[in-house]
């Protein structure tokens, strides 16, 4: 099953400044101290897309063609230490590439999920 992210430039981008503080959820940034961010404007809009035509199973579908995300510029202090992480594809149209070393000195986007043209996913 190949799910991915298409993303678009979105304009005009309109200026937030919201403070936010951030905490990880994924378990390998858990450990991670709580940050604080501020959200600067808006960049993208980025949607779920099928990749090479594979068939999605309906609850999985059900789910994610709900995911649509505003991507945000943000403003955040460095992290104490630069993470280091090794990332490995696991979409098919992808899995043949060797496994890559990210790190991450510091956030510099948010991804918040946003009603598109007010559809509200179901509950």
């Amino acid at each position: 099953m190949s799910i991915g992210l298409k993303c678009y430039g979105e304009t005009p981008a309109v200026p937030l400044a919201r403070a936010l503080s951030l905490t990880h959820l994924s378990p390998v940034l858990v450990s991670l101290p709580a940050h604080s961010a501020t959200v600067t404007s808006n960049r993208q809009l980025c949607v779920p897309v099928v990749i090479n035509n594979q068939v999605i199973p309906p609850d999985v579908l059900n789910i994610v063609r709900w995911i649509d995300l505003e991507r945000y510029d943000i403003a955040t202090p460095p992290l104490p230490a630069t993470v280091n992480l090794t990332l490995t594809h696991l979409n098919p149209a992808f899995g043949h590439l060797p496994p890559e070393t990210a790190s991450l000195p510091s956030a510099q986007q948010l991804m918040l999920p946003v009603a598109t043209n007010g559809l509200i996913p179901p509950v």
